[in-house]
């Protein structure tokens, strides 16, 4: 009866948000889609830069799981020219020279794709040892690639810290390594790298992908990376192909024809639950995919044994730069599930400036979650929130955030090492996290 009862008010609130859309947005039901959504009439699906065709095996990248303490997941991409199939060999990594004949192997699954220069690989390592380094290296008798060292994770609550990157969009050759090599190169220790979309501008662009993975480098082959789509991910409604041929995230359900699946999910991290939510499925008030995650992520909230939780999602539920409007699905439906099941951060991407607050009640008490809006990029708006407690514009910012047992630090850095924004999250005697002393 209490699931019918909320899913009846939840279907309400759509009704009436779907009203609010109609006579503020009307666009966002129009069957045309935005002219930057659109592929360029010289495709690069099938055409790749010349820049692209010398490796014989690149853009090999780890991805976590549900089980990030006992298996990890591996992607990469092979030239056509090399026969098939294609392993992974693995082993404990030894203090000494690494012995070939001592790792296991496992025959990896080719993708579906329509690249005619290249085939794209996936396997998921299993069976684990927790907080273990492993040594692992892909391809095939033909040609190896180099070997590469991961760690995994804890099976238990322990401290970490993470690194977050805004929207690139823009400047993802020219000017977005620099944020990425210096929040790594300031922060070896962290454990993950989380996206919360718009890797590239051209959601079909050979060459924008290209310079995407160019930058990341080999720092993908030995750091994992989590990350959601944009709407710069998608084209009128279809997902680029080169997300799922590069990326295999956690399962939203067994059915693999959902269209969520890789898109939303949801995985512990020694004491932290991560939550993506795929926004941009909700676009244009699709009832049937927002009510959908409604639901599963309310049970995801239901049923959370975890100290913290973290929610990335690409759109801002209060919009925070000029021109930009509130999402009233996220307003009225999501953000009061947060607030009821003490969600901690909400990580967002969209509006291309920096924003930091928090909801208030009539009282001016400020309550959890924070709510976090950053640019990576070089893309930007004019900032323009009547929420924010501390907004930023013009700036190619990166987060690093530290999870401990009883605080959560948050930083948002410049590109000079200049600390942006700071604030931390404390748990009280009665285990309730509260925002302290948070900065003008």
């Amino acid at each position: 009866m209490r699931t019918a009862k909320y899913t009846i008010i939840a279907l309400c609130l759509l009704i009436y948000v779907a009203a609010v859309y109609v006579v503020t947005t009307p666009s966002l039901l129009s069957a045309s889609s935005p002219a930057r959504l659109q592929s360029s009439p010289e495709s690069d699906l099938k055409v790749p830069p010349p820049e692209e065709t010398v490796s014989l095996i690149d853009r090999i990248i780890l991805t976590l799981t549900n089980h990030p303490a006992t298996s990890i997941g591996i992607q990469w991409r092979s030239n056509k020219t090399l026969k098939n199939p294609q392993l992974v060999q693995y082993l404990p990594t030894p203090e000494s020279e690494i012995d070939p004949q001592t790792a296991k192997s496992v025959l990896a699954q080719k993708k579906k794709s329509t690249d005619n220069s290249f085939e794209h690989w996936q396997t998921t390592l299993t069976s684990l040892t927790p907080e273990t380094s492993y040594s692992y290296r892909v391809g095939n008798q033909d040609h190896w690639s180099e070997w590469f060292q991961l760690m995994t994770a804890a099976d238990h609550n322990k401290p970490f810290n993470i690194l977050f990157f805004g929207d690139i969009q823009e400047g993802i050759k020219e000017q977005w390594p620099r944020i990425f090599r210096n929040a790594w190169l300031t922060h070896p220790d962290a454990s993950f790298m989380l996206f919360v979309g718009d890797l590239v501008n051209k959601p079909d662009s050979g060459t924008e992908w290209h310079d995407f993975f160019q930058s990341l480098g080999w720092l993908a082959s030995i750091k994992p990376m989590v990350a959601i789509p944009g709407d710069h991910e998608y084209n009128d409604k279809i997902l680029s192909p080169f997300w799922n041929k590069h990326f295999q995230f956690p399962a939203y359900e067994p059915d693999t024809s959902c269209p969520l699946n890789n898109t939303a999910y949801y995985f512990d991290y020694q004491g932290i639950r991560f939550i993506a939510l795929n926004t941009y499925a909700m676009r244009g008030l699709k009832l049937k995919e927002t009510l959908q995650q409604y639901q599963w992520i309310k049970q995801l909230l239901e049923n959370n044994p975890n100290n913290w939780t973290v929610v990335f999602q690409h759109e801002e539920a209060w919009s925070s730069a000029l021109g930009k409007s509130d999402k009233h699905h996220l307003k009225l439906l999501f953000a009061p599930l947060y607030e009821q099941y003490n969600v901690d951060l909400i990580l967002q991407g969209d509006s291309h400036v920096y924003s930091r607050g928090q909801r208030k009640t009539k009282e001016n008490q400020r309550l959890l979650p924070v709510y976090i809006s950053s640019s990576s990029g070089t893309k930007f708006r004019h900032s323009s929130s009547n929420w924010a407690d501390r907004q930023g514009e013009f700036l190619q910012l990166y987060q690093h955030i530290s999870f401990g047992n009883n605080q959560l630090v948050f930083k948002s850095i410049t590109a000079t090492g200049r600390i942006f924004d700071q604030f931390t999250i404390k748990t009280d005697s009665r285990g309730k996290s509260v925002l302290q002393k948070p900065p003008s």
